[in-house]
């Protein structure tokens, strides 16, 4: 029996691609004459196997210490040196993504200024007088307008710089850190206290990640924004560069960030 229907399996497989159609019934003929009964339905259609879907990439939880990362970039980025000493000026966001330029006179406190058109300030250190405008003109792309300090007595330019090449200075000064495969920035920084455009820091601080990579539009700054009292309650679910699932949350004593998938 066997010898039969190997026969008739050998001559369908050995079949040249040029013949005719196989006889299901003169198949189905020699194997049952060979004691094999087909089911009473005919051939059964042929099925592929359902596959598993594909297995997710699996990252492992990373720490990241926030140990001298507290405003660490505001007098890491840009500054001037006169007779009252060194003014630092950085660039920051605070929680909305709003950019603030942050102007550190050599003994008084930072001070936070809106970048928006009209912003200005006025600050005395040292016996002298200062004042920091922006300078705006309607034949410049909007960040390439200047921040502009100078002496307020003698009209003297101290420093200047456009507000791109500011922040990506700034943007540059934050730890490296990869995550999940892809680069970021992180900054860890008091925001500006509540009721203006000219403002000190409060006590409030935030955490930003900005995406480092290559692929990252020029001029716009992919930032992901948290409130550190907020991570220190619980995690906090966000997506990050391209849709990345992630768990962000401050360890129990404070020193680092934690991020998991």
């Amino acid at each position: 029996m066997k010898t039969a229907l190997l026969a008739a399996l050998t001559a369908l497989w050995l079949r040249p691609a040029s013949a005719a159609p196989l006889d299901m019934d003169s198949f189905a003929a020699q194997a049952a004459g060979a004691g094999f009964a087909l089911p009473s339905g005919g051939f059964p259609a042929i099925i592929a196997p359902r596959l598993p879907p594909p297995a997710r990439v699996a990252f492992e939880p990373q720490a990241v210490a926030l140990a001298g990362l507290l405003d660490r970039h505001w007098t890491g980025v840009d500054w001037f040196d006169d007779s009252s000493g060194r003014t630092y000026a950085a660039g920051t966001l605070d929680y909305s993504g709003t950019p603030w330029l942050v102007v550190s006179p050599p003994g008084l406190k930072p001070m936070m200024i809106k970048v928006e058109r009209g912003m200005s300030a006025r600050w005395t250190c040292g016996g002298r007088n200062y004042e920091m405008y922006l300078d705006v003109s309607i034949f410049r792309a909007r960040l390439n307008n200047l921040f502009v300090i100078r002496d307020a007595d003698g009209g003297r330019t101290l420093w200047r710089s456009r507000i791109i090449d500011l922040f990506r200075r700034t943007e540059a000064a934050g730890e490296a850190v990869t995550l999940f495969g892809a680069p970021y920035r992180l900054f860890v920084s008091r925001l500006p206290s509540a009721g203006g455009s000219t403002v000190f820091p409060s006590q409030a601080v935030g955490i930003c990640l900005v995406y480092d990579g290559a692929d990252a539009p020029d001029g716009s700054f992919e930032s992901y924004r948290f409130l550190l009292s907020d991570l220190e309650s619980g995690y906090r679910r966000v997506q990050l560069h391209g849709g990345q699932p992630a768990s962000v949350s401050v360890s129990p004593d404070g020193s680092s960030l934690l991020i998991a998938p």
